[in-house]
């Protein structure tokens, strides 16, 4: 079974207006030093696998908060903190083989850890370091490194000035490792991102900003002893970010990506089965604070 991070949307976003102004502005992250945000990471991910006469469904959900505090803004780069204060995963299947099916865990290696993370105006990113001095299994770590939530926190954004209909090209490449590091899954493609223009929502004005992939191609290999996997299949992406007018920084989004692969097991007499995956994110402001 191939461990991927997931995430599932709860959210409901009401009383959205768009304002499309004409004049061309130029989208970019500037946030004001010395300020914090906080957000509520939650996601979730259901696999289908039909295997001989059987259908197994796994179902995973993390909820993750994290705080973000901002060291440093200058014209060319900001500079960031972000330490998760908090991270649940409950995993469950449709036949009980894991330990403790549905129950909730605390995933205790990334909670404490920070990520120190500077970025461009455009959201390019210019380094990112995790802080090791708490320890843990390199595994972990390098889990962590393979999440995507600080990309989807920071999406690029146009280098030119956008007005609304204004469209911009970014390569999606995600890569997840599965159980203990031995192998791993890449989904790959293009996303098409538009800017939609001026929302008011959550007490925030917002730029509005849709992304869109169809041509997404996800592979992976596992390895366990004598046992061999390949996965090789197609997908969609489909998102909607809201960002602070005022700073760039990310108020509310949500993202679906769908895939359906063959999962082949076997070197010499191989076994193909179709699988189907649905996961979603949805990263939300807690102007509250971190609880």
């Amino acid at each position: 079974m191939f461990r991927t991070t997931v995430f599932l949307s709860l959210t409901t976003i009401a009383a959205i207006n768009v304002t499309a102004g004409d004049d061309p502005i130029r989208l970019s992250y500037r946030p004001e030093a010395h300020t914090s945000a906080h957000y509520s990471i939650i996601g979730a991910t259901k696999q289908t696998l039909a295997m001989a006469q059987r259908k197994i469904e796994t179902h995973a959900v993390t909820d993750l908060k994290l705080n973000i505090e901002v060291k440093e803004t200058v014209l060319s780069r900001s500079t960031m903190e972000l330490l998760l204060s908090k991270a649940t995963a409950k995993l469950s299947m449709s036949e009980s083989v894991v330990p403790n099916n549905g129950a909730e865990e605390e995933i205790s290696n990334v909670v404490g850890r920070s990520v120190s993370l500077t970025i461009a105006p455009d959201g390019s990113e210019i380094s990112k370091t995790i802080d090791t001095a708490k320890g843990g299994s390199a595994q972990m770590e390098e889990l962590l490194m393979s999440t995507k939530f600080i990309d989807r926190l920071f999406m690029p954004l146009s280098a030119a000035d956008v007005a609304p209909g204004s469209k911009w090209k970014v390569p999606l490449s995600d890569t997840i490792l599965t159980p203990q590091g031995m192998g791993k899954i890449v989904t790959s493609g293009t996303l098409e991102v538009s800017y939609k223009g001026i929302v008011d929502t959550m007490n925030t004005e917002c730029w509005m900003i849709e992304s869109v992939s169809d041509d997404l191609v996800q592979t992976g290999e596992y390895h366990a002893g004598a046992t061999h996997m390949a996965l090789r299949g197609k997908g969609t992406f489909r998102g909607t970010s809201y960002l602070n007018a005022k700073t760039g920084m990310m108020v509310t989004s949500q993202y679906v990506t769908s895939t359906k692969a063959d999962m082949e097991l076997g070197l010499e007499q191989k076994v193909s089965m179709p699988v189907l995956y649905e996961v979603t994110l949805s990263i939300n402001e807690n102007k509250e604070g971190s609880r």
